[in-house]
């Protein structure tokens, strides 16, 4: 069975949502290199730990070979401290990051079903449904009568809504249930989620 229907909020009408979850990451770039705004910091070692003394930053900056590494300003609570990073290796990790990201996205696809729809139409809707969960989407199944349609009655309805259910059942999980009313003949959403997904 279904759970019970939310209070409705809002129905959208383009096919695809994409939500990007909260990265914790802080989107201000890190200073670096001569931008540094300190004529001395503390740099962190290979070992981890700090240096004992401040040490000059023009210093550093003549140190290194800049073609292949930067200093970079990890924080300026109390004393400004540096790090000497690998331009690659940064690199490396920052895509990494991203692919992070995306693959944080969730995609939501929608797929519009009428009250009153053929065996062969809604095979066919729920064809497209599957690949995008099979994608990793989620996919919202809008059920609303055609204009000027009067739906059918209270009981065929649910009867579809739990018959495309049972289509989705073995690789999707049922995740929220809006209706625009008190009734199961009025505007209604399904929201659907891969079960790998749906914790």
């Amino acid at each position: 069975m279904l759970r019970s229907p939310l209070a409705f909020r809002y129905i959208v009408r383009p096919s695809t949502w994409v939500i990007r979850q909260k990265s914790t990451a802080s989107s201000n770039r890190r200073l670096t290199n001569a931008d540094i705004p300190h004529e001395f910091v503390k740099l962190v070692q290979e070992d981890g730990k700090l240096s004992e003394q401040p040490v000059k930053l023009a210093s550093l900056l003549q140190s290194i070979n800049q073609s292949t590494y930067f200093i970079e300003l990890v924080s300026e609570q109390g004393s400004p401290i540096v790090r000497i990073k690998n331009k690659k290796e940064a690199m490396k990790q920052e895509r990494e990051m991203k692919e992070k990201k995306l693959a944080n996205r969730v995609v939501i696809k929608q797929i519009q079903v009428s009250w009153v729809i053929s065996d062969g139409d809604l095979q066919h809707k729920m064809s497209q449904a599957r690949k995008y969960i099979e994608k990793g989407d989620r996919v919202w199944v809008i059920y609303s009568s055609k204009p000027g349609q009067v739906p059918p009655p209270a009981q065929n309805c649910t009867s579809l809504v739990e018959k495309v259910h049972v289509l989705m059942d073995d690789i999707a999980s049922v995740i929220r249930v809006d209706r625009l009313g008190k009734s199961v003949t009025s505007h209604t959403t399904v929201q659907y989620a891969p079960k790998k997904q749906n914790k």
